[in-house]
């Protein structure tokens, strides 16, 4: 079965993709901050994680570079409520660190869903261009 990680601070949000996952067939793990998405990562192999940018005691680029450390194929869509905090663009640097798939809340259900499918087939193209939806 396709295991996805969501690492979200927001409950709602987590509590919305879990449902949409689970429904079509997909293993989730959720993680309310990006220590403990990092933990999840080590502890079980993940087939793409949902992680949103910005979070509490670590912001996503953080959580991103580590996650690379863990696994350096693992696909990545990084989401935002923002996009921008400051002077960053969370979204744009994310592209930048490699993610596959950016997404603005709020997103697509219908998008989202398509994102990971298509990041889960087995594809050889893993490192594809970074697109921005939603």
């Amino acid at each position: 079965m396709t295991r996805v990680l969501i690492i979200d601070d927001d409950a709602p949000t987590r509590d919305v993709l879990r449902q949409l996952l689970n429904r079509e067939g997909y293993e989730t793990v959720e993680a309310c901050d990006g220590r403990e998405g990092v933990q999840c990562s080590q502890a079980a192999a993940m087939d793409v994680i949902i992680l949103d940018m910005l979070l509490p005691e670590q912001n996503g680029l953080e959580v991103i570079r580590e996650l690379r450390e863990v696994d350096p194929a693992v696909p990545i869509i990084a989401i935002s409520g923002s996009g921008y905090t400051g002077p960053v663009d969370f979204l744009g640097v994310a592209e930048t660190c490699g993610v596959q798939c950016t997404f603005q809340k709020p997103f697509r259900l219908r998008e989202m869903l398509k994102a990971v499918y298509d990041l889960t087939q087995g594809k050889d193209e893993r490192a594809r261009t970074p697109r921005r939806l939603g």
